[in-house]
């Protein structure tokens, strides 16, 4: 009976060396489903941080593709007037500008593509002697009216001034408005007709014609047409 008892897991030690109870086992179990557990929600955790990066980065290009858009919309909208320069004096619908002329400064006159512009200032200064030659009249009165209305650009035009309040913007290398060119220009055209040849019909945006018919009105006692014209001949001859 005594080595009955001896044999018998329920009656040996716990302490003895190699001996195993029950207890032992339970805490070994117990450890491991806390490992498990602990691993688990690592794993969870490790998940939901993924997922949350992912996120961001999804936030983060969308938006610099927003960021990307707004700034393509704005470069494409971009855009307006360029100044035509110095100030000075436009042609009025009566043929004379006074007081209330066009001032072709940079806060009045914008471009338009209406007409070419020359390639430099090398062939307006030629074509300038050339007109005021065709008619006699002074070539630097003639250029310093230029520089005035316009600083010499051929799609200058001004949109602020009382001719354009009445619908007849003053345009051009030298601001004439449409009525006074057509009134002006087929007599300038009958007293040289030689010096048109190859500029084709008469054209009141063409830099050219302007300059042909500004010189013939000089030339003629006109020039007074252009609020410029007075301070243009001071200038010149200073």
């Amino acid at each position: 009976m005594d080595a009955i008892s001896a044999l018998s897991p329920l009656t040996q030690s716990p302490g003895l060396p190699g001996s195993t109870s029950l207890g032992n086992l339970g805490l070994a179990s117990a450890r491991a489903l806390g490992t498990a557990s602990l691993l688990s929600a690592n794993y969870e955790m490790m998940a939901m941080q993924s997922s949350v990066l992912q996120l961001l980065a999804q936030l983060m290009v969308g938006q610099s593709n927003q960021q990307l858009a707004q700034l393509a919309k704005g470069l494409a909208s971009a855009g307006g007037s360029s100044p035509a320069g110095s100030s000075g004096g436009s042609t009025g619908s009566s043929g004379s500008s006074g007081a209330t002329g066009a001032s072709t400064g940079s806060s009045g006159a914008s471009s338009t593509s209406a007409s070419a512009q020359p390639k430099d200032q090398g062939e307006i200064d030629s074509f300038i002697q050339s007109a005021a030659s065709a008619y006699g009249a002074d070539p630097k009165v003639l250029k310093e009216i230029a520089r005035r209305e316009s600083n010499f650009k051929a799609d200058a035009v001004n949109n602020w001034d009382s001719n354009a309040k009445k619908g007849t913007p003053s345009k051009g290398m030298f601001q004439f408005i449409e009525p006074t060119f057509k009134s002006m220009a087929p007599k300038a055209k009958a007293a040289n007709p030689k010096a048109w040849e190859g500029l084709g019909e008469l054209n009141w945006m063409d830099w050219r014609q302007q300059a042909l018919v500004c010189a013939w009105a000089i030339a003629n006692g006109q020039g007074s047409h252009w609020a410029t014209y007075n301070a243009a001949r001071s200038t010149a001859h200073a």
